[in-house]
Formats: C-alpha cells, structure tokens, sequence
C-alpha cells in the first residue's frame, strides 16, 4: 500500500498531550516555524496501523532486532529521515531484522514522498505519538529532550545526536528563536543526566562534546554509486547549485543574496554593482555576528561573473531559479551537473550537501561552523556574502581557463569517498548490532591509530580527463 493511498480518519494510542510538546521541543530542527498539525497527518496515523508490516519487527533470520527512531516522520524526506531510509533498507538488505517507529509530525505538513516508495517493503514502519519497544533488543532514538515520553521500553539504547542544538556554543541564535532557545537550555540543564540514561550516544559530528561515556562519532554516508561526477555533463553556463531547505538556518537568505550580486554584477559596471546591500550575519560561532560585505571583488572576478546561473531545489525566486522537487536520481544529476555548490548554513551537523556534492565532485562553497571541519581545495569557507561571491569567482575564474578546477573536483571526489557507504555503513551496522559492552571498541582502535572519524586517510585519484 502506497503512503499516498487515501485512508479513513483516525487515530492511534492516546497522544492527547503529546502533539502540543512536540510543537515546543522539535519546530527548530532544520525546518521553518511549526505549523499546527492537521488532518492529513491524523489520517497517515491510521493507514499506517493499516499498513500489512506494521506493529511487528520482520523477519528472524536476525538475533538482533532494531528499532529505528527518527522524531518526524519519514515522509518529509530531508536529511535525517533520508539517513533513516538509506540505513534501515540496507539493514534489512543484510538479514537485519529492522523496523522504524516515527513520529507522526511533518514540520510545516511537508510530506515530499510517500514512505512506501522509498522504504523496503521489508522494513516495519508505523507512526505514533508513542511507540512501545519491548519487543526490540535496540532503539536507535533521534536525541532530544524527553524522547523517552516518545520512545520507550527497548532492552538497549543509543541516543542519536543529528542536530546543531547541542553543538552550538551559545545558547540564543536569532534564527531559531525563543522555543528552541528554551529547548537549549532544558539540555543543558538536564541533558547530560538524561543522556546517561541511554546504554551509549552516536554522534554524527566529532564537534560535538558528550557527556556519556560510551560516545562513538560516525559521520553521514554517502551512495558514491548514485552521487558520481560521471553521471551527467558539466553544464555549459556556470551553474551554483542550493540545495538545502529555505530556511534562515541554512543561509537561504545568503543564498538570494549572492544570487543577487552575481545578477548585479552581469548587468552593471564593476562600480555599479559593489552598491549590493549586506545581509543579515552568515555564520558565527561564539557570539560575534559576521556581516554580509558590500564590496564588489576585483575587477577580474566582476568580468567573469557574466553568465552566472544560481539554481535552487524546490521553488526559485528572484536571482535564484527553482528546480522543482527532485527524486533523489535528479538530485544526484542536477549535483555532477553544477560547477559548484553553494551552501551557507549557520546550523548544520555532517552536512548531507557537502557530502553529496564531494561525492560528484563538485567543489562547495560553505561557511565556517564547528562542524564544517573540512576546508580544503575542493571546501572552500566564507563569513561574508562577499567572500562567497570571491570563492565562486574564483571557481568561475578556474573552470573558464582550466587551471585547477580539475584538481579541486578531484580532490573533491575524493572527500565523498571518505564519507562513502562501503566505508561508514560497516561501522553503523556494527553500532546497532553488536553487544552493548563493544560499542565503540572500532572506533577507538581508530583513535589509537591517529585517524579521526570520517577524516580516514585518503589518497587523491588520478586524473581520468578534464570534467566536460
């Protein structure tokens, strides 16, 4: 049965109080300002209690049986619940007896896929305010604060740590607001305590600081298969490509601003076009805002802004062309597509653009968080509207003479090949299958070699020819 199929209004369990919670603790994850809850979401709740799998783990090839727990549901299919879909079908792939319990909220009643076209058959998949896990040996729970009214009862637990919350130094950031100001502070009230209730914490970001000690980082992973610089042509027009939500958090404002200025800068003398105004701050990591800049660059990169095209996923506006909605195929084309991606978060974890751009080689431009660790030839950092608009000058400027663009996308590849599924999975199977006491152990051996987590040593490729 299609997620998409039309169903009978109902319910599931009580959840009387839970929905009004739920507004409070998650309308800052990644997403713009929650919406209430309607209808929609109520009937989804029903079909999925329909639905022929769920409520029951499958299979019993498995001695181990693992709960999945993402705190939106799958259908709104960004980054966290693509994790989610990507991990449990190759799970289930390998014998895993694996099942996702979601919650039944998508922010803004934003659900871009039915679950039933991009999850395994296989896979156990059910919505609910709370989920009861007894019968699973493993929850690996989406970490925040009072998930365990949400998600409760398995024999062992990981708490996953996927979001910029407990990873920024400063408790208020103007874009998320007064919610999740407050939801920052019941962490670091409770958090460590509440943390310590988990059997270990998985974090996807090495930035972060736990306070359990059973804490293992283990980045993103990436199809480097789907995402490839070979799977379609450069195209012929220099091509900035956005593609995360439209949002303060991941800089879609800095995203319309340099639109803007590449739009100024093609129609107007170099001298004209430094009057752009600046923007709200771009990234800041302890307290100090930086600001967008003004200036115009030098003369050279203003000549070669001619021709600049910046695309978006989802709807354009102004400068910046829209693409529509794209199934991850189109996604994975429209990346091997662009010269260059663009993206200026201010929130942001193991990001999934940076990761899924390296793999097609394509150099980014990005801002530099705490998270953001790597910054190379093929990442490029800027604090400023300006300096974004110098990175992509400067790719522009490379790209037109073929003097380094090359190596960047080569040395790129190479980044997303360190982040590839054949390298992380392994490792996220083990977390979520293996005893409890043995959490970590791969990890450390890592650490007793000198090699950070996702930061695996890496050799650049030889180059097969100029990228066309």
């Amino acid at each position: 049965m299609s997620g998409r199929a039309a169903g009978e209004a109902g319910t599931i369990g009580d959840h009387s109080g839970s929905a009004d919670i739920l507004r409070s603790i998650f309308s800052f994850v990644g997403v713009e300002n929650d919406t209430d809850l309607d209808d929609r979401t109520e009937r989804r709740v029903s079909e999925y209690a329909r639905l022929p799998y769920a409520g029951r783990p499958i299979g019993s090839e498995s001695p181990m049986s693992v709960a999945l727990c993402p705190h939106l549901s799958l259908e709104h299919y960004r980054g966290g619940e693509k994790w989610v879909t990507e991990l449990a079908n190759r799970l289930v792939a390998d014998g895993v007896s694996v099942a996702v319990r979601a919650l039944p909220y998508a922010p803004g009643g934003e659900r871009r896929v039915g679950v039933r076209d991009v999850l395994d058959g296989r896979v156990s998949y059910h919505e609910a305010w709370r989920h009861d896990l007894s019968r699973f040996d493993r929850a690996y729970v989406f970490y925040n604060p009072l998930s365990k009214l949400f998600f409760h009862g398995a024999r062992s637990a990981i708490a996953g740590i996927h979001s910029w919350a407990y990873v920024s130094p400063r408790l208020y950031e103007s874009h998320y607001g007064a919610v999740p100001t407050a939801v920052k502070a019941l962490y670091r009230l409770a958090g460590a305590r509440e943390l310590r209730g988990f059997d270990a914490v998985h974090s996807v970001t090495p930035a972060y600081e736990s306070p359990h000690p059973r804490t293992v980082s283990i980045p993103n992973f990436v199809d480097t298969d789907r995402f490839h610089p070979e799977r379609t042509p450069l195209a012929e027009e220099f091509t900035v490509l956005a593609t995360a939500a439209h949002i303060p958090e991941k800089g879609w404002d800095t995203v319309r601003a340099v639109a803007a200025r590449f739009a100024d800068r093609s129609s107007a003398p170099a001298s004209v076009a430094r009057g752009v105004p600046a923007v709200p701050a771009v990234a800041g990591d302890g307290g100090t805002a930086i600001e967008g800049g003004s200036g115009g660059g030098d003369g050279v990169r203003g000549r070669d802004a001619d021709g600049i095209r910046v695309v978006t996923t989802g709807e354009g506006t102004g400068a910046v062309e829209g693409l529509g909605f794209l199934s991850e195929a189109e996604l994975a084309d429209a990346y091997s597509r662009a010269q260059v991606v663009l993206h200026p978060a201010r929130v942001d974890t193991d990001s999934m653009v940076i990761n899924e751009a390296c793999a097609s080689g394509t150099p980014v431009v990005t801002t530099p968080i705490a998270t953001h660790v790597r910054e190379n030839e093929a990442v490029l950092h800027g604090s400023s509207v300006e300096e974004l608009c110098d990175h992509v000058g400067t790719l522009r400027h490379e790209w037109r003479r073929g003097e380094g663009y090359d190596r960047r996308c080569r040395r790129a590849r190479a980044e997303g090949e360190a982040h590839s599924t054949e390298t992380i999975y392994p490792r996220l199977k083990r977390l979520l299958t293996a005893d409890v006491e043995a959490i970590g152990m791969d990890v450390e051996a890592d650490a007793e070699a000198g090699v950070e987590p996702g930061t695996e040593a890496r050799t650049e490729p030889e180059p097969a020819g100029t990228r066309t």
